[in-house]
């Protein structure tokens, strides 16, 4: 990841080297267009710059070239979580998809509880999360989002047990 840059100027000169970097990978998939990596250091560099419309065309654009990869669906999921320009149920699919397409992947199952939480479902949020810790008992980021859904029921005990194990 890149630095947090400290100032405008900082900002605005990353920004460059991110678009430079965008503009020699775009060429680089002309001669490689079967180059999974590619489009995925495409999409991710979008991220990045938050132009996530971007960045969810080139995941879709990598699940062409790789339909079977659960990493795609997952990082396309995110990007259109982020960009609040889709309807999360679209980004809930395509995590739903990932988790399908590989079983023992947990991360899709962090952005899943964050999306149910947020949209006033915490059943459907907590059934996620511990579905992710049945993969990956002690992950951090699922702890600290399911805490911050209990959290957000009023069950402050069961948050304050999460975010111990987090530690």
């Amino acid at each position: 990841l890149l630095a947090q840059p400290s100032n405008g100027k900082d900002r605005h000169q990353n920004r460059e080297v991110i678009e430079a970097s965008i503009n020699a990978k775009k060429k680089k998939v002309q001669q490689q267009p079967n180059n999974l990596m590619l489009y995925l250091q495409l999409a991710e560099a979008y991220i990045k710059i938050k132009e996530y419309e971007q960045a969810t065309d080139w995941f879709s654009k990598a699940q062409k070239v790789q339909p079977q990869n659960a990493q795609v669906y997952y990082r396309r999921g995110v990007a259109q979580y982020l960009s609040g320009e889709v309807t999360w149920a679209e980004a809930a699919d395509d995590l739903m998809t990932a988790t399908k397409k590989d079983r023992a992947f947990h991360s899709p199952y962090i952005y899943l509880g964050r999306i149910y939480r947020l949209i006033g479902k915490p059943e459907l949020a907590e059934h996620f999360l511990n579905q992710g810790l049945k993969i990956k008992s002690n992950d951090a980021e699922l702890l600290t989002e399911r805490a911050e859904l209990y959290r957000s029921i009023n069950q402050a005990d069961k948050a304050i047990d999460d975010l111990i194990r987090a530690i």
